[in-house]
């Protein structure tokens, strides 16, 4: 056996083997043919080559014929002396398209970047730069760990010798002094009481020297001293114990330069028991941890079953006997006629025997730490009935039928389903009994060819009354690829959506076909979507056809050599792009960050329609504030048809990235200074203290301020109390009182830290459903009015229905199914990827009308104007624009002429701003509703509402950030940050984030599996954005660089060859060999990121990427380090194994070990007399790579012992681990 596995090596040495270079040629094809194709087309086949030097290592990646007119995309690869990859590369277009290794890559790519020309590049703001390439350097030890880390870009250039004034990212590896004063916390778990360990909270003196490992990094924003610096200490066995910031914030009323500590403590377990965020200043006294602190508390398992966070009641975890959580309270009930104590309940889950979620729902209970002991005790006995079985018959919970048994826990009449999932087979109630061809596609699973491991239907419950049982009931048929060509779902009036996908071989979306009925009787609506491609897969054009009537260009999109996305013509039916309604240009820096969104210079261009709207972001350069390195914006620029003035934001940043002022200028005109600013003052946890906001007039001299802000909080809490305006203004914010002479609180809170009722809003009381969101919200407008506002959601939060009550106008209730809007039970608005469409009904002698609506977005989504065609003049018109201040609230007087279709005209009518609309697509700031009914004025986001006026959610964030209060709106820096969902992720380099409706999708997913569940990403609509290549549905975005401007896709029910990559400014996504060296690199990250960052959520969201791609081990791997309490040192452990890729693939990292550069050295020789394979300098660990035999890992185990003991003598005081310690 051994001869012939080197046989094998040797042959599979020798492919691609030339006398030239050696290489791999990877072929995915892309057509189906009877016959291989040698040298297929690029239209037949992608084609990719990476060459390798005579050690095996890669130094050049070649793209074949994947530039946008046909050429070659090169990346070069170079390594320093030591063999380190310390620059990476951006690539370059080629001259030609020859398949040939090119010897002169690096002169090629520098000279690419430095002299871009319209032939090269293809993009006419093509920006150059001498430094296309990233660049670390190193410590000059046998650590070999980055000390700078600089950006594509002669801004972020390494010096040639050392200098501060770069704007590099430094790293340096220290261990703490006697002047750190690092506080000792420790947390002893005690014997055990109600089922779980309680630990005490003591503070016992400081760290003495060297006794932990401080770790500083300096953004690019660094100049000297503290700021810009987050500095992170860890003990020995790698948990993290202290997050250090410095900055300015208000302390006890003064304006204070201090420390933004957060303090982590870890029992003797190593489970995370306590963090001190900063407003604590670490003090752990009884009334900090009940208001500002974390606490979790573990039972005998080392299960968290039960946590507390700040602004909530403690929470509590039941696990079966296989410690799986199966239950999670208190939690308010999900349906509207449950009242006091009745209302609280568990949220339950059951599963069937491979792990999966069968069903879910609620029961009502009481919830308390004695009742939880219980329960568990009970639980840990049960070794039958833990799983469900699917059945041949229907069960019957409290009216609701499905088809599976109830045996486990919870059963009763206190139990409600919620939602049901189906796999492996079409026999449930409402499943389909025919499968027809869909767009000339066969069903490939039906009733005898079993999908076995899919998904194929659901129930989800419409929560109304607990004895209301409407749900929506959906399946998905698949192809022989399992691919889903149709999806079908129910609403709960008794329509449906259905729509249906026809993909080419390799698995892009050709067309999607869409039917829609409101009710059973309702006429059905019909949308076909249709997508054309490049060669190269990159989307072209989209159009979107609503019955029989004409076709409509969504977007014909156009793209530089490297694929970047240079314009896009949208609107109109002329489906050659002749006679678009806007042609959008779209711009670039050389770190992939969006510039620029048409030319705010000139809204007039030649041979192009004149632009209704246009947008510059600056960031390193700006005019009239500081500049920005590390992707913070420093400056915004628009300006709009509607009276051709530019306007400028100017933004102004603490050392911590808060935003503390927005400064409002015309640059080419006279404005009165401090017009529409916003500037606002934080306490130690981010909360807003003080904040100052001017409006109303955009004149040259007046500049009216209409909020004087004083913000009042519960003692020892981040939850607000109070909020004092003493202008007296009611522009802004709106005070119930005068400033002076009201003392009262203005808000109230629940159990689980949602505001429950607001004097300055009139709100009376708000009742919340399980997931937190608004069930009902009544106004103390007076008895008679019975002002109310009611929502409709399904089990999964999904909002559904809006009802708005006020004697004696009539009800008004908008119903939301699938991307149609109705109001009153008549259509009002379609959903598009680019805006919407408004209908009108027929009426007299005008027949039904739909009329297209599209947006211009800025860079966080928010709606900055939309326009359509007039059918009355056949002009483009305007219909509304917005501009905001940086928390979301609108400028007032200038630009706010609204325009809607009138039936009766055939056009547009135009209202004035305080005349009411009968209908108004109110989504605006983070592209999200706005809220105006009884001066409600919040935007309707998916996890927690947000109110613009104070900059704070009414709720508690949904993902931790230790740092910051729960309440802060988008992590203190609404210019960078959009976070309509709560969910985002991050980190400080080439960072990737994911938000809005996809990331609730995503949030929810993590959450399935915080709780052990199985789960399913499931989008209902695709979304193609503005910086989006179409790919095959469902999808979730994710959207990177660190300014979040990016965009790529990333999904978990598709292969990687199955999708479509758009280019970033950083990597190339044309061709599959890339592909997964690019993902390995993105999830390679994430897992640095996972390690230093507590939250859990980048493991969360790297599951994902594991899962899409096969790779369960490693995405197990990924989920257990969603849970924030396992510590730093579970992370640290699956952190090593993402570098190394262990299991299957461990031995090819000795074979490959650049792939760890930076982390280790291979064959290490720095102690006399041994030769270690590979040895991970960051986080101390050596490995010897034996065979996985017996007699092999016993040697390997007396080498292994050795070899620590050799490394803690050559380096005192410091602790080594070695592979099996880690494995």
């Amino acid at each position: 056996m051994k001869k012939i596995a080197i046989i094998i090596i040797l042959l599979l040495s020798t492919i691609g083997q030339a006398q030239e270079q050696s290489h791999i040629k990877t072929i995915i094809y892309k057509t189906e043919t009877a016959t291989s194709v040698a040298d297929p087309s690029v239209s037949q086949a992608i084609q990719n080559f990476s060459y390798f030097d005579k050690l095996g290592r890669p130094i050049q990646h070649r793209a074949y014929m994947q530039s946008n007119t046909g050429k070659d995309i090169v990346t070069h690869i170079e390594y320093d002396a030591s063999g380190r990859q310390s620059k990476g590369f951006l690539p370059y277009v080629s001259t030609s398209a020859t398949k040939q290794y090119d010897a002169n890559a690096a002169t090629e790519s520098l000279s690419f970047y430095a002299s871009p020309t319209m032939a090269r590049t293809g993009n006419p703001d093509f920006e150059a730069t001498g430094n296309p390439y990233s660049e670390k350097q190193f410590e000059t030890s046998p650590f070999g760990r980055v000390a700078k880390q600089a950006s594509p870009g002669s801004k972020w250039i390494l010096p040639s010798t050392p200098a501060d004034s770069d704007h590099t990212v430094r790293m340096e590896y220290l261990t703490n002094s006697t002047a750190d004063q690092i506080k000792v916390y420790k947390a002893v778990a005690g014997t055990p009481s109600g089922g779980y360990y309680p630990a005490t909270l003591t503070q016992d003196g400081f760290y003495t020297e060297g006794t932990l490992y401080k770790y500083l990094m300096k953004d690019e924003n660094w100049t000297s001293g503290n700021d810009n610096t987050v500095q992170e200490y860890k003990n020995k066995k790698g948990q993290v114990i202290l997050k250090r910031k410095y900055g300015t914030s208000t302390v006890n009323g003064i304006h204070t330069e201090s420390w933004h500590d957060t303090y982590y403590v870890y029992d003797q377990f190593g489970n995370l028991t306590f963090v001190l965020p900063p407003m604590s200043d670490g003090s752990g006294s009884t009334a900090d941890l009940e208001g500002l602190c974390y606490q979790y508390r573990y039972d005998g398992r080392n299960r968290l079953v039960e946590k507390k966070e700040p602004g909530k009641t403690w929470e509590f975890i039941i696990y079966d006997n296989l410690d799986r959580p199966i239950a999670t309270g208190p939690a308010f009930s999900p349906f509207s006629n449950s009242v006091e104590p009745n209302n609280i309940g568990w949220l339950f889950s059951k599963y069937d025997v491979y792990g999966r979620v069968a069903y879910t729902g609620w029961m009502q209970a009481r919830v308390t730490s004695g009742n939880r002991n219980t329960l568990q005790m009970a639980r840990d006995t049960q070794i039958a009935n833990l799983n469900e079985n699917k059945t041949a018959t229907d069960s019957n919970v409290n009216g609701v039928t499905f088809r599976y048994s109830n045996q486990t826990w919870p059963t009763g009449p206190a139990c409600h389903i919620l939602s049901v999932n189906y796999y492996d087979d079409y026999d449930f109630p409402g499943a389909p009994t025919s499968f027809p061809n869909i767009e000339g596609q066969p069903v490939f699973y039906n009733l005898s060819v079993k999908p076995k491991g899919l998904p194929t239907g659901s129930w989800i419950r419409v929560i109304e009354t607990t004895t209301a049982t409407a749900g929506e009931l959906a399946y998905i048929l698949y192809d022989y690829k399992a691919r889903a060509i149709r999806t079908w779902s129910s609403n709960y009036l008794g329509g449906y959506t259905q729509q249906d996908a026809k993909f080419d071989f390799s698995g892009k979306t050709l067309y999607t076909v869409l039917e829609h009925k409101r009710t059973a009787s309702s006429s059905a609506i019909s949308i076909r979507e249709d997508f054309t491609y490049s060669d190269q897969d990159r989307l072209l054009t989209h159009t979107h056809k609503i019955g029989s009537r004409a076709t409509e260009l969504l977007t014909m999109n156009s793209y530089d050599e490297l694929g970047q996305l240079i314009s896009k013509r949208t609107g109109g039916t002329d489906l050659t792009g002749g006679s678009p309604l806007q042609k959008i240009d779209y711009s670039y820096t050389v770190r992939g960050w969006l510039k620029e969104i048409n030319k705010v210079a000139s809204l007039t261009q030649p041979g192009e329609p004149a632009d209704l709207f246009a947008f510059k972001i600056v960031y390193d350069n700006p005019q009239a504030t500081q500049a920005q390195f590390n992707g913070n914006i420093s400056e915004t620029y628009w300006r709009t048809a509607n009276d051709n003035i530019l306007r400028r934001h100017a933004y102004q940043f603490d050392s911590m990235g808060r935003l503390t002022s927005t400064s409002y200028h015309k640059p080419e005109s006279v404005s009165a200074p401090n017009s529409y600013k916003e500037s606002q003052e934080y306490d130690k946890n981010g909360n807003i203290r003080k904040l100052e906001r001017y409006g109303e007039f955009d004149d040259v001299v007046t500049a009216m301020m209409i909020d004087d802000l004083e913000y009042a909080y519960e003692p020892n809490s981040n939850r607000i109390s109070k909020v004092t305006d003493y202008t007296g203004k009611p522009a802004g914010f709106m005070d119930d009182g005068d400033g002076f002479n009201d003392n009262a609180d203005d808000y109230s809170y629940d159990i689980n830290g949602n505001i429950k009722s607001d004097q300055n809003k009139l709100i009376e009381k708000i009742i919340y459903n399980h997931l937190n969101q608004p069930l009902k919200i009544y106004f103390n407008w007076g008895a008679a009015t019975g002002a109310t506002i009611e929502y409709t959601y399904n089990a999964l939060g999904e909002k559904l229905k809006k009802t708005v009550t006020e004697v004696p106008r009539p009800v008004k209730v908008i119903e939301y199914l699938d991307g149609f809007d109705y109001v009153n039970g008549i259509l009002e608005a379609i959903a598009t990827t680019e805006g919407y469409v408004k209908y009108s009904a027929a009426g007299g002698s005008r027949p039904a009308t739909f009329n297209y609506v599209y947006n211009y977005t800025d860079h966080l989504g928010n709606i900055r104007l939309s326009y359509t065609m007039n059918p009355a003049t056949q002009q483009v018109a305007i219909m509304e624009e917005n501009n905001y201040y940086s928390l979301g609230l609108s400028h007032k007087n200038y630009n706010m002429t609204k325009r809607m279709y009138d039936r009766e005209i055939g056009g547009l009518i135009e209202f004035c701003p305080a005349c009411p609309i009968p209908y108004v697509y109110n989504y605006k700031f983070n592209g999200q509703e706005f809220q105006e009914e009884f001066n409600l004025n919040l935007f309707d986001m998916p996890s927690r509402d947000y109110d613009p006026a104070i900059g704070r959610w009414t709720g508690i964030d949904p993902v931790v950030h230790y740092e910051r209060s729960p309440y802060n709106g988008h992590d203190n820096n609404p210019a960078y940050w959009s976070d309509p969902s709560g969910a985002d992720v991050y980190n400080y380099g080439w960072g990737f984030e994911a938000n809005g409706d996809e990331a609730k999708d995503i949030y929810k997913f993590i959450n399935a599996l915080l709780s052990g569940n199985s789960a399913q990403l499931k989008i209902k609509k695709a979304k193609i954005h503005d910086f989006t290549i179409s790919i095959n549905l469902p999808e979730v975005e994710v959207y990177g660089n660190s300014a979040g401007l990016s965009w790529g896709t990333f999904g978990a029910q598709y292969i990687m060859q199955d999708w479509v990559y758009r280019k970033s400014g950083l990597y190339e996504y044309h061709f599959k060999e890339l592909r997964e060296k690019r993902w390995d690199d993105f999830q390679t990250s994430m897992d640095l990121i996972g390690v230093l960052d507590p939250t859990g959520i980048v493991d969360g969201l790297n599951a994902i990427g594991y899962l899409a791609r096969g790779q369960n081990t490693n995405a197990m791997i990924a989920a257990v380090g969603i849970v924030p309490y396992i510590g730093d040192l579970g992370k640290l452990t699956k952190y090593t194994k993402s570098s190394l890729k262990m299991g299957q693939e461990m031995h090819k990292a000795y074979k490959v070990a650049e792939e760890a550069a930076g982390l280790g050295i291979k064959e290490f020789r720095e102690i006399p007399g041994i030769r270690p394979d590979f040895v991970d300098m960051v986080n101390r660990t050596i490995y010897e790579l034996k065979p996985f035999n017996p007699r092999a890992m016993k040697a390997g185990e007396k080498q292994l012992a050795k070899y620590k003991a050799a490394f803690e003598a050559a380096y005192p005081g410091t602790i080594w681990k070695t592979v099996l310690d880690t494995y």
